[in-house]
């Protein structure tokens, strides 16, 4: 996941803490923009590379899977 991919997250997470009022529709609609930026970034060759080379450093932990992890971790979000 790129930096934006995180802030964008992160601020979605910050309004739904601070404001508490967020409709399912719309949480729907962030977490597809998410998921979208993900799997957007994957198609950049040093996206790719660098996940791949996360991978290889750390092979059993969640920093080698950090994309991953969050397209995973998604759907709990509700």
């Amino acid at each position: 996941a790129t930096a934006e991919q995180w802030g964008n997250l992160q601020s979605l997470l910050l309004d739904v803490f601070q404001h508490n009022r967020i409709t399912q529709a719309e949480l729907n609609k962030a977490k597809t923009r998410v998921k979208q930026g993900i799997e957007a970034s994957r198609d950049d060759l040093s996206t790719r590379a660098s996940e791949t080379f996360y991978q290889s450093l750390y092979p059993n932990h969640p920093y080698g899977a950090i994309g991953q992890r969050v397209l995973d971790s998604l759907d709990s979000i509700s």
